[in-house]
């Protein structure tokens, strides 16, 4: 899928995503499971996966690969090999998530172990009569504060009704099944809070900011079990989000950057749908969650479907209120425990599972609550005006709420019958090329483009630059795709130009 390929993120992901490394198929799961709008990466090296996505507004990349260091696709191998790829993005923190051994008279199964220090002691001193392991202490740049930790391990741990501990742990390529080995790693830090098997073999390269976070799972000794390792993972994953945002809290990283870049890349992501999930977290910040998370989404992806062009400026505002206070009232009233809002080029549509409920049924006037406001405000400005068409459907225990675009498909009937453009027939010569690529009436402020039939990189990359002069020149740009895989992937190769002049949308009528 090379539409996710790192480096043409580059300008979102800078010094800006968390990279999460992960060493077994357990530890793999749990934080996929956390990762929003995840998406699968191609990696140029061995792994079991390389991810992105994001948690909460700050982007994410997961590299997944095996324990130690000694198999080809071991994490602290991959990792190292990522970290040091000049053409892939640089993260802000490395983190190392996972389960390990804890030690015994300070930790219980499921405590959260955090650290910025290990004690490497994968080498050992060969002697007469035995061989002594060699500690070699390594501690990370990222700084924490008194305040920060305490943070840490009393307030946030006493909120998520967890333990957690911060720490040295012993990093080797051993699995510990002894109670006497264990102990002799112990005794060369009193401080050691346990102990893991792959953190040795990238931190000592490691020029960034790092830091461990791993769960319980087992004491290391002769009692030595499996049967916590998935449980223990699952809670280091989930206390990835708070641990960065107290990070950030503190100075202790940067807060992640809200650009046009990692807008569009987050939009890709999502796709079309974009569906809100209701938890008991969600529920008790509901108006803060859908006013500062979800309506930069909604923003941006009206932007992109829908443009001042053909709406007027304040269209991307208005119904940006109503689609949210229509998601409020779904899940606040209605009890609905998702909202679904699907955009294409020609409608938009909310979708719940809340109580049946029909917005014409919403008092007529103008100083009323919320959605009230809102949804007058919809039909003044453009409902009344034959610019919107609104449609409610109830349908096997779900709610429908569908906005036609009337305008937006008028403009798209009219660029289609009279200005659409052709491919001049030297447009693609690779010996004389013709200037223009496109043929058209240069009267059309807006063009329509079919590139259904491209199927060279060598063919759209000379459309592209052609797109751009249009765009340079004013121009209004509707580029028809075959399907919704086709206009992901020409939205993350135009990720540079896209604004309210671009619209790349499925075409009903290429797909029949």
């Amino acid at each position: 899928m090379e539409i996710y390929d790192l480096p043409r993120f580059k300008a979102a992901l800078q010094n800006n995503f968390i990279f999460i490394l992960t060493s077994n198929s357990k530890e793999k799961g749990a934080v996929n499971e956390i990762i929003k709008y995840r998406k699968s990466v191609p990696c140029a090296f061995p792994s079991h996966g390389l991810y992105i996505g994001f948690l909460g507004d700050r982007p994410v990349v997961h590299l997944s690969g095996t324990s130690g260091i000694s198999e080809k696709d071991s994490i602290s191998r991959i990792a190292t090999q990522f970290l040091s790829d000049s053409n892939l993005p640089s993260p802000c923190l490395v983190i190392l998530v996972g389960f390990c051994w804890g030690r015994p008279d300070l930790t219980k199964i499921g405590d959260v172990l955090v650290s910025r220090e290990i004690l490497s002691l994968n080498y050992s001193i060969s002697a007469a009569k035995a061989s002594k392991r060699r500690p070699s202490p390594f501690k990370s740049s990222l700084l924490f504060s008194d305040e920060l930790q305490e943070e840490l391990v009393k307030t946030e741990a006493a909120r998520r009704d967890i333990v957690v501990h911060c720490g040295p742990l012993a990093s080797l390529e051993t699995l510990l099944t002894d109670d006497v080995a264990r102990n002799e790693i112990l005794e060369y830090r009193m401080d050691t809070v346990g102990g893991e098997m792959e953190a040795f073999g990238f931190v000592p390269s490691c020029q960034l900011p790092w830091i461990v976070v791993k769960a319980v799972s087992d004491f290391g000794d002769s009692d030595f079990s499996r049967k916590s390792q998935a449980d223990a993972a699952r809670a280091a994953a989930s206390f990835i989000e708070p641990l960065t945002d107290i990070l950030v809290k503190f100075d202790a990283l940067p807060a992640p950057r809200r650009t046009s870049e990692v807008a569009a890349l987050e939009d890709l992501l999502v796709g079309a749908t974009l569906r809100i999930e209701v938890d008991d977290q969600i529920l008790i910040n509901l108006n803060t969650f859908l006013n500062d998370i979800i309506g930069p989404r909604v923003d941006f992806k009206l932007s992109q479907y829908c443009s001042a062009h053909e709406y007027g400026s304040s269209f991307a505002r208005h119904f940006c209120d109503l689609l949210l206070e229509v998601t409020q009232n779904s899940i606040l009233h209605g009890k609905s425990k998702f909202v679904d809002l699907k955009f294409s080029a020609e409608k938009i549509e909310i979708i719940d599972e809340g109580g049946e409920f029909d917005l014409e049924n919403l008092p007529h006037q103008s100083n009323g609550r919320g959605g009230t406001k809102a949804w007058q405000r919809t039909l003044d400005e453009y409902i009344s005006k034959n610019l919107i068409e609104y449609k409610f459907i109830r349908r096997k225990n779900i709610n429908q709420y569908t906005f036609s675009l009337i305008k937006s498909l008028a403009i798209l009937i009219e660029a289609k019958k009279h200005c659409t453009a052709s491919f001049t027939p030297d447009a693609f010569n690779i010996i004389m090329p013709s200037k223009d690529v496109f043929v058209f009436d240069e009267k059309c402020s807006g063009v329509y483009i079919n590139v259904s039939s491209i199927r060279m990189s060598s063919r759209r990359i000379r459309i592209f630059n052609a797109v751009k002069e249009l765009l340079d020149e004013g121009k209004y740009v509707l580029i028809a795709c075959n399907d919704q895989k086709e206009v992901e992937e020409l939205a993350e190769e135009l990720i540079g130009l896209k604004g309210e002049n671009l619209k790349i949308f499925v075409d009903s009528d290429i797909v029949g």
